[in-house]
């Protein structure tokens, strides 16, 4: 997941990316942005060589334009969403990235990692989860495990 640091010390998560997918941080970026690996990573540096650049079919640049949408997306969540948007939008892309196609998943971060990356407190995604729970979209499993039971309502409150 990719992090920044607002003024006054609170951390905003700014992406979470999965398997094959990149996360950009430029030097420049070094002192407010910073990146935490929560499942096995390969980190890679690039550097610009002044060459003519990549091709749209490079695996770069095809990593760079998903991580541009993603950056994209959750910028229209935040801007637009209430909380309960926002959570459920956070569940759908976590189920893409931890099990794609699958019902149930893992989830690597924590409370508190959710509510930073989507601009919440911790107990306003806890009220969320509950509220999911009780619509019976999801089933929350020992706190870290998530069920996805009404897939197509959670992506109708997440996209609405």
């Amino acid at each position: 997941m990719k992090w920044a640091i607002l003024a006054g010390g609170r951390r905003q998560i700014l992406d979470v990316a999965g398997p094959g997918e990149v996360i950009v941080l430029s030097g420049s970026d070094r002192d407010e942005i910073g990146a935490q690996a929560l499942l096995a990573s390969r980190l890679v540096e690039l550097t610009t060589t002044g060459g003519s650049g990549t091709s749209a079919s490079d695996p770069l640049a095809e990593g760079l334009l998903g991580a541009l949408e993603r950056s994209q997306r959750h910028a229209l969540v935040l801007g637009s969403g209430s909380a309960l948007k926002r959570v459920a939008f956070a569940l759908l892309r976590l189920n893409e990235v931890m099990s794609p196609g699958a019902e149930a998943f893992d989830c690597p971060m924590t409370r508190r990692d959710l509510a930073d990356w989507l601009g919440l407190v911790i107990e306003t995604v806890s009220r969320s989860l509950t509220r999911l729970q009780d619509a019976r979209m999801i089933d929350v499993i020992e706190h870290h495990r998530f069920v996805i039971r009404k897939r197509a309502e959670l992506a109708a409150l997440a996209w609405s």
